[in-house]
């Protein structure tokens, strides 16, 4: 029966994932966002509310286990599991200047927040006061990334200024109840990992890096392979970087920002291979050659299994 409760939690992280997706993505454009802002900011959002969610609904009930496991597996799966097969099936086309934004400044800002991890995970407690330094470092990038956006982006937002399939109200309306549906699901989805961890003995933390991150980073997964059948590259390599970046200012923050955090002995290691499967990140969007992309694709996917 658990198993039957951890399918339906999953299925409706999945549409609801991909209803908030289109909704943010409506959104962005009646408010007049590049695709690479939407894809590193409200993309990246909405794929991540399953493990926002999930976190939060973890700690009010002190399974800091899963957590903590959850943002450090689900920015692993991202890179290793979505990037990778993304990369080896559907390698992006990216401009110059999209190209010149995420080395420059998404990817950099990534590995930023992330090394921030490394003292604040050396006592085992992740406070509230590391928890708003996390999500005021969020906060900051998202402020700078509608700078940059207008800086980098202009003539493309001026271009899609009238693209819009919904009004900015039914926009919104779709965004509400997939959050609805998302956090049911994720609820549903926290309890019965709980309850088979503790049937076959297995650690919850465990549990939380393998069945709670992947199952939550399967919208992202979604979400990618679609805008990279669509040619949409920006959104794919946005998606992923905003993605990290979110799950460790949003959800670490704000979870430990209300609830102080335990941080499992193995969380370190753990946070050493997040740091190891981000570099691609920096060195992916200046390769050019779709035979070198689905190479690295396979070597990164080899390296996560």
């Amino acid at each position: 029966m658990d198993f039957v409760i951890f399918g339906v939690g999953l299925v409706m992280l999945l549409v609801g994932g991909e209803l908030l997706v289109y909704g943010s993505l409506m959104t962005a454009r009646h408010l007049k966002l590049s695709s690479l802002f939407a894809g590193l900011i409200i993309v990246s959002f909405a794929t991540s509310s399953p493990e926002l969610a999930a976190s939060i609904i973890a700690a009010i009930k002190s399974h800091d286990e899963i957590s903590v496991g959850n943002v450090l597996g689900s920015n692993i799966a991202n890179v290793g599991f979505i990037l990778g097969g993304s990369l080896l099936l559907f390698p992006p086309k990216l401009s110059t200047l999209v190209v010149k934004k995420l080395i420059s400044k998404d990817a950099t800002s990534m590995l930023a927040i992330t090394v921030l991890l490394l003292p604040f995970f050396r006592d085992d407690i992740l406070g509230r006061l590391e928890g708003t330094i996390l999500f005021l470092a969020l906060a900051g990038y998202a402020f700078l990334s509608h700078i940059w956006d207008r800086e980098y982006f202009l003539e493309e937002i001026e271009e899609h200024t009238g693209s819009k399939e919904f009004s900015l109200v039914t926009s919104i309306f779709i965004t509400i109840i997939s959050t609805v549906v998302l956090v049911s699901g994720a609820n549903l989805l926290v309890q019965s990992t709980i309850s088979i961890a503790e049937r076959y003995g297995i650690s919850t933390h465990t549990i939380a890096l393998t069945m709670v991150a992947v199952g939550t980073s399967l919208p992202e997964f979604a979400t990618t392979i679609a805008a990279a059948r669509r040619g949409e590259g920006a959104i794919l390599l946005g998606n992923i970087i905003g993605s990290n970046i979110f799950n460790i200012g949003a959800i670490l923050g704000i979870t430990a920002t209300i609830f102080t955090l335990k941080i499992p002995k193995e969380s370190y290691s753990n946070l050493i291979a997040v740091l190891l499967f981000s570099f691609p990140l920096i060195i992916i969007p200046a390769i050019r050659s779709s035979l070198a992309k689905r190479f690295v694709g396979a070597l990164i996917i080899v390296s996560y299994i």
